[in-house]
Parts: structure tokens; sequence; C-alpha cells
């Protein structure tokens, strides 16, 4: 997932990383062997040992989970060597990923370790980022608490990487083999569940502040059981979510009240320009059927899933919860149809969708965009 940073793109425009991942690594269900929950095994491929949870194996294909919490692809038992070397799953601790974050960004950086997060940040800086990115799951937890949601603590430790700038950030991505758009300030990768951006330093924006907001919500999202990491939820819903939390307000809800403070002013823009005064233009069915929006037209897409999702959180605070829950609720690795994303919504909202629509235009009407 990635952030644009053209002050003249209206939107954001985010890399398919997690969606990718899914399709890649679906596996015939006669050679899929479904591995024990939380174990504990040690895949050899040639002089290369890695130690992780067998998420799924077959004769062709490993999907393991790093103790770290990143993903990687192996082969099979076809050609690897599997033992299994214990009966859960034990994640590094914080310490034990600073260490190995040491090495892999040596002496040029620190690294801060607070409760939930390692953090790798230019020299002298740890305090600034260790404190914000604390503050924003603090945060984004209490938001789905006082809906009647205690989100589980992640499984792993979160790792935040800050680059020291732009050519630093982009040769980081290249070298990771993130497919992420040039444009871009910062992005959240299912493969290694970290989020990557770089200090601007006294040159940051708003812009760049809402980066961070809208990348530590996914990072948290697909952690704490928000999301799902693994089968991820209809797109409009993700990034419904991040596009919600890219407001300061959304975040510290106590130091903005009101409910014109915590509108997307970007989005409500994007939003306004491309549905105007016509309800029928939002297409919640196209939204809720399929995520092909986000690839004909992003701008579109992302402005409607934030409009859905502002609505509903403000207006049906306990129904998104529980389709977030639903959608949230799948089997690892499941590829969800168009009749189950319609079943989801169906579940939780009764409404006529032209009536539903209406109702969305009529609500962001009473705000007036910046």
């Amino acid at each position: 997932m990635q952030r644009a940073s053209h002050s003249g793109r209206s939107n954001v425009v985010r890399s398919h990383l997690i969606w990718t991942l899914i399709l890649s690594l679906s596996v015939a269900p006669t050679l899929q062997q479904q591995a024990a929950a939380e174990e504990l095994i040690c895949v050899s491929v040639g002089t290369k040992r890695y130690i992780g949870d067998p998420l799924f194996m077959s004769q062709s294909q490993i999907l393991l989970l790093l103790r770290d919490g990143r993903l990687r692809e192996l082969p099979g038992t076809s050609e690897a060597q599997v033992q299994r070397v214990g009966d859960r799953f034990e994640p590094y601790t914080h310490q034990q990923v600073r260490s190995r974050l040491s090495r892999e960004f040596g002496s040029n950086f620190e690294i801060s370790v607070t409760r939930h997060y390692v953090v790798v940040h230019p020299v002298g800086e740890g305090h600034r980022w260790t404190v914000q990115f604390e503050e924003l799951y603090a945060n984004f937890v209490h938001y789905f608490a006082v809906r009647g949601w205690e989100p589980a603590e992640p499984k792993v430790p979160l790792v935040a990487i800050v680059l020291h700038d732009r050519r630093e950030f982009l040769d980081y991505a290249e070298s990771r083999k993130d497919s992420i758009d040039p444009s871009v300030i910062g992005y959240y990768s299912s493969h290694s569940n970290r989020i990557a951006l770089y200090d601007a330093g006294s040159q940051a924006t708003a812009e760049n502040l809402s980066t961070i907001y809208h990348e530590a919500a996914h990072q948290t999202a697909f952690n704490i059981g928000v999301h799902h990491r693994f089968t991820p939820p209809p797109r409009w819903a993700a990034e419904g979510l991040g596009t919600l939390f890219e407001t300061p307000a959304v975040w510290s809800a106590n130091t903005y009240a009101t409910r014109d403070g915590r509108i997307n002013q970007r989005m409500l823009r994007e939003f306004q320009r491309q549905v105007g005064n016509q309800a029928d233009r939002i297409d919640l069915a196209r939204l809720i059927e399929s995520d092909d929006w986000f690839s004909t037209d992003p701008s579109g897409a992302y402005a409607r899933a934030w409009a859905v999702s502002y609505y509903l959180s403000e207006t049906r605070p306990y129904q998104y919860v529980e389709y977030l829950k639903r959608t949230a609720a799948k089997q690892p690795f499941q590829r969800v149809s168009s009749e189950e994303r319609w079943a989801d919504w169906n579940a939780v909202f009764s409404d006529d969708l032209r009536s539903l629509e209406m109702h969305i235009l009529q609500h962001l009407g009473q705000f007036q965009a910046n």
C-alpha cells in the first residue's frame, strides 16, 4: 500500500501488495495441506534454513511466517527438507528483532524499541518517532474499543522503517522488490509486515503526516485482527479505514470533538468532484461486489471508499464494526467471491442501496470542502 506525494493528485494510489499476495499464493485444494496451528518448523533449502509457522504446505510451495513477522515463499516439500522444531509459534522478542535490524541497516541508523514497535530511524530522532507511533497505535485501539471491539495484541513486534530521504526510500523499496509508484512517500508491505517512509524533516507537510497515519492504520489493522492479513477485506473497507485515519481528528477524538473536524478534506473535495449531487454516482454496489474500481479509477474508488466508511463510522458505528468483524473472520488465503461479499454486506446492512446512497450524499452535503 502506498501514498502518492503529488499535491496535484487529489487521491491516494496504493499498490496491490496484499491483494497480489493472496492471488499469487493460491494452491489447488487437493494439494494444499493446512499446517497445525501455531507450530514451528525448520525448512532447509540448500544451505539456507528458515524457521517459522507454516501457514500452508504443499508439494510445490510452502508459505512460512517467520519469527519477525515477514512472509517467506519457499519451495514445497518435494524440494525442501522440513523438520518440526516446536509445538507452537514463538515470535522473536523486540530485542531480537532490534538486533537483526541493526545488522540489516548498519551504523547509519539507530533503532528504538517500544511496547509495540521496533523503529529504525535517523540518528538522534528516536523519541520523535517512537512517541508518535505508540500514540497512533493507542488511539487506533481506543477507536475500536469504544465501539465494542477489543482487538488482539500484535502477534509479532511491529517494524517501522524511517529512511533519511527520498532517494534512500526508493532504493529501499527497490532492494526489497516492493513494487511502488515512484511518487509515493510511504507504504505498508504485507510481505515484510513493515511500514516504510522517509523523514521529510522541516519540510514535513500535512500530507506527510497523513501518510504516516494511513500506513500506521493499515499496519495496525492487519496485525490486531481488524483486518485479516492473509485474507484481506473488500478493498473499499481497508482503504476506507485508512483514509478515515489520515485525519488527526480521528486519531485524537478528544482534541477534535466535532464531526466536521473528522472530515478528510482532501477526500471530501474529490468525492464532491466525482459525485456532485447525484447519489446514484456513488455506485455502492460496485464497491461491494468487486475491487476492480481501484484499478480503473483509483481516485474515484478511494473517494467513495472514504465517503461510505465515514458515513457508516459516524452514523452506524456498531454496524460498521460488525461488518469489519465479518470480513476479518475468513479462513487464511481464501478467495472471497462476489456472492460472499454481498452476503457479508447484507448480513449487517438491510437498507435499500439507493436509499443508503441518498443518505450518504445528504450527510456529506452538510460539509463544505476547504
